[in-house]
């Protein structure tokens, strides 16, 4: 009889310990479940969150407001002037930028982008620009040449491509106080027309 109790005992252990390893592995399996199940989530908020930043963020872009003006034993001046073609205002917003004459114009300006920070000061007190269009752009610049231009300059001008380039980086601020910039560059063609540089116009 003792036996057949020792039997019993063992198999009902046997089940408890089975029924106890179930539970424990059912346990787990929800806790998984439910950790995957937050973090997509917190993964589909977060791709929400950035999605819906972009779509109101400003999208500041600096362009060409006309042909440089040149003259002889003059500084030339180009003017230039702020788009902004997102949702809310850009904030704090200020340009860093050079006009280049001669062969090395475009390799000068090439140069000059790539040695700028990517990153705005946020102590600087720049303009505000609201969301506008091309009809209404706000944020005029002159830029001004460091040399007065030589005759020889206005000559190679109508000979050959890119002898004056204009470029540099537009800093600014999201109503949130999110770092953003764009460059920008432009040159002067042979027949008079403003180019954008292929290189530039790029947003961060």
């Amino acid at each position: 009889m003792a036996r057949e109790g020792t039997g019993q005992d063992a198999s009902a252990s046997t089940s408890t310990r089975s029924t106890s390893t179930s539970k424990h592995w059912l346990d787990f399996l929800a806790v998984l479940i439910a950790s995957g199940s937050m973090a997509f989530s917190g993964w589909q908020v977060k791709i929400a969150s950035e999605r819906s930043a972009a779509e109101v963020r400003p999208y500041l872009m600096v362009e060409n407001d006309n042909v440089p003006s040149l003259a002889v034993n003059k500084k030339g001046l180009w003017n230039i002037r702020y788009v902004n073609y997102g949702k809310t205002p850009a904030l704090r917003a200020y340009t860093l930028g050079k006009i280049w004459t001669g062969r090395t114009a475009l390799e000068d300006a090439a140069k000059y982008i790539s040695s700028l920070p990517d990153i705005h000061d946020p102590q600087w007190r720049g303009a505000t620009v609201p969301p506008t269009n091309k009809s209404d752009a706000t944020g005029f610049t002159t830029l001004v040449t460091d040399e007065v231009a030589s005759k020889d300059l206005l000559g190679s001008m109508r000979e050959q491509d890119n002898q004056v380039v204009m470029a540099g980086r537009a800093y600014y601020l999201d109503v949130l106080r999110n770092r953003y910039s764009s460059d920008f560059c432009y040159r002067v063609l042979a027949t008079g027309a403003i180019a954008e540089c292929e290189y530039v116009s790029r947003l961060r």
